[in-house]
């Protein structure tokens, strides 16, 4: 109440304009105005209740109630009135006053809950969610982080990136003793994105004649997706001591793998290092910004007008393409994955099988309960396909040497060529797929489509690349479910709907524009990296007796003399180079 709040010296003004105030400042009742305004209040209040209990019938609780609150009240007192009121209020609306206001929180956090899932609804997949970086960890937790992550996929261990004072910045590859050393010949444009974006975002903190400035050490690897099982359970696998960013494709379900970051996507980690310095770094070998298509060049096409836009997307072949190798399929996670195309044939035993047996099997079967026994989603393309010669030209390719090079039903069904296509090949189409392969994406391949004239039909699966977050379905591209089982229906919509897929087009190349310019590839690494890394320096401790000890000396130190590190100084062609044409 107004009487029992004491007044500041630059409210006086309205106080003397106050009679009531004012008279009971001079008479000194303020106390007893508001014994006398609480006391008849409550009362007031008693009386209606007991009113309403003779009238409708009182709760069980209601005689012992109005005696306390009765005796409470003959008690008087400022203090012990107010009580009164609000434990007699409490008690007969309990939805808004009782335990304290109790069930009145219990609404709001109900309330709160929805809205967060409201909002975590909406959240675009793949997103840190609830994962916050350690305040502090350290190179031993570096390495039991590695520990967690095993096994590695071949070409693809795990590095540490370090810095120190007198010697700047070092790669370097970790391995166990005694074992033959994994070669990594497909990450030299993550180093060099490391070293342009942390010798730029963070110069002052790798000032080497700023004694502040201790030795730093991080863990990379450039894996195509987390090869431990747990990560595709539904339980997932927890999370690691110590930060690990990956260039290579995660779950879009964070907490699978919590504390494993998504950085760049390997295909992009060039380009970046180009932004960052075009004098020092090369232009990414995929992508030049051309306005004409060039061989494997990424192929973004500028039109005069909208019109002239339109008229380029209607004459283009009317057909869904896509080639590609028959790779495994997330074949790491049982509940989820499949093995490649032959593997699959091999197993049902369906090489010799009729031509219906195999259609039955690959395209109209039950999903398999494992990994041997799922339809791989790319031999479900290529099979609907080549039955579908007039809507499709979906084909396996011999290119890359470490997949599959032929099929055994290719005498039934025309799915292998020996014709790869490149970026000018796919420009001339108006439906481009891009199947996910080994790690359940296609790195590259999604962005060269996003960016030609023709439709991107997007294959959603449990994984993400590092874009990924910045398109959205029927905005940029057509979705396509994991099984690819809407990958028909989904066509025969384009073919009925032509002017919203010039629509959905134009948006892609849109956002590849800016995404692929100088300034998009760097507002990228910011919102990926730059801001995870900030944090990741300053959670980093090192102990005082290890500041001047060398990586190799920490390493066998913190591992039990089980690990060891060997320099990497890649010289290779970055990722999607000559040293990966075909994947």
């Amino acid at each position: 109440m107004r009487y029992s709040k004491p007044h500041s010296s630059d409210s006086q003004s309205l106080i003397v304009n106050n009679k009531y105030t004012t008279w009971s400042a001079y008479l000194g009742v303020d106390k007893l105005l508001n014994a006398i305004w609480h006391n008849v209040f409550s009362m007031s209040v008693l009386a209606s209740l007991l009113f309403l209990a003779v009238t409708i019938g009182s709760p069980p609780h209601f005689n012992i109630l109005t005696k306390t609150a009765a005796s409470s009240v003959a008690a008087s007192g400022t203090t012990t009135a107010i009580a009164a009121t609000n434990k007699l209020l409490a008690t007969f609306f309990p939805s808004r006053l009782s335990d304290g206001g109790n069930n009145s929180k219990k609404k709001n956090e109900e309330k709160n809950y929805n809205n967060n899932k409201q909002q975590k609804q909406k959240r675009p997949e793949g997103k840190l969610g609830s994962y916050s970086i350690p305040k502090s960890f350290s190179f031993k937790d570096i390495l039991d982080s590695r520990t967690m992550l095993l096994p590695e996929q071949p070409r693809m261990p795990m590095h540490i990136l370090s810095w120190t004072p007198k010697f700047g910045f070092t790669m370097w590859t970790l391995k166990k003793v005694d074992e033959e050393l994994n070669v990594d010949d497909r990450s030299s444009g993550a180093v060099d994105f490391l070293y342009a974006v942390a010798s730029t975002e963070f110069s002052d903190r790798f000032d080497a004649s700023n004694p502040a400035n201790l030795p730093l050490h991080l863990g990379w690897a450039t894996q195509d997706y987390p090869q431990n099982s747990c990560a595709g359970s539904d339980s997932g696998c927890g999370s690691i001591p110590a930060p690990i960013f990956t260039f290579g494709t995660v779950p879009k379900d964070s907490s699978k793998i919590a504390g494993l970051l998504q950085a760049p996507t390997l295909p992009l980690t060039p380009c970046i290092a180009h932004a960052y310095d075009p004098d020092k770094y090369a232009q990414c070998n995929w992508f030049s910004s051309p306005s004409q298509c060039s061989g494997d060049k990424m192929y973004i096409e500028k039109y005069d007008s909208n019109a002239a836009r339109i008229d380029k997307f209607n004459s283009l072949i009317p057909k869904m393409v896509w080639r590609g190798s028959d790779w495994r399929y997330l074949s790491e996670y049982e509940s989820i994955g499949s093995g490649s195309g032959i593997d699959f044939l091999r197993e049902l035993g369906l090489c010799h099988a009729s031509k219906s047996e195999i259609i039955d099997s690959v395209l109209h079967s039950p999903v398999g309960d494992t990994v041997k026994k799922r339809v791989p989603p790319r031999l479900y393309a290529a099979v609907l396909g080549s039955l579908h010669p007039e809507s499709f030209d979906i084909k396996f390719t011999d290119r890359n040497k470490r997949a599959p090079q032929s099929s055994c039903i290719d005498d039934k069904f025309h799915i292998f060529t020996s014709n790869e296509m490149d970026a000018c090949g796919y420009s001339q189409y108006k439906y481009l797929a891009d199947f996910g392969g080994g790690g359940g994406t296609s790195w590259k391949s999604t962005l060269w489509f996003l960016g030609m004239p023709g439709v991107l039909f997007h294959h959603e699966t449990p994984m993400r690349d590092s874009f990924y977050d910045d398109i959205q379905p029927w905005v940029h591209y057509i979705p396509l479910d994991a099984d690819l089982s809407n990958l028909e229906e989904r066509v025969k919509w384009a073919k009925e709907n032509p002017d919203e897929c010039a629509s959905i087009s134009k948006r892609a190349t849109q956002f590849a524009e800016k995404m692929m310019s100088a300034d998009g590839l760097i507002e990228h690494t910011k919102k990926t990296f730059v801001e995870h890394f900030g944090k990741f320096i300053d959670a980093y401790e090192i102990r005082p007796a290890d500041e001047h000890i060398s990586t190799a000396v920490l390493t066998t130190k913190y591992s039990n003399d089980a690990l060891e590190n060997v320099k990497y100084a890649p010289t290779e062609p970055a990722y999607l180079g000559n040293a990966e044409q075909g994947d």
